[in-house]
């Protein structure tokens, strides 16, 4: 589960549903990044902040770690609506 010391308005967060079967979390929103925790299928993390880098789109759920939510066309995370 992300985690770390920082304070965020929750107004402008997002919850997310995981897709991907597991989901690598990243240091930073790169591939190449450190894995720093693992998501699995239906759960849900919080996106604080959202980057498109050269079209794949990417969500920072806590303190230096990101999922990508859209890698490549494939869709591994979207938008939780109750």
């Amino acid at each position: 589960t992300p985690s770390g010391d920082f304070t965020i308005s929750t107004k402008e967060c997002k919850e997310l549903l995981i897709l991907a079967g597991t989901l690598n979390v990243r240091e930073y929103p790169y591939t190449t990044s450190r894995i720093v925790d693992v998501v699995k299928s239906g759960s849900t993390v919080i996106e604080i902040e959202e980057r498109n880098l050269g079209g794949n789109i990417w969500a920072r759920v806590g303190v230096d770690q990101w999922i990508a939510k859209e890698y490549q066309g494939n869709l591994y995370a979207t938008y939780k609506y109750l």
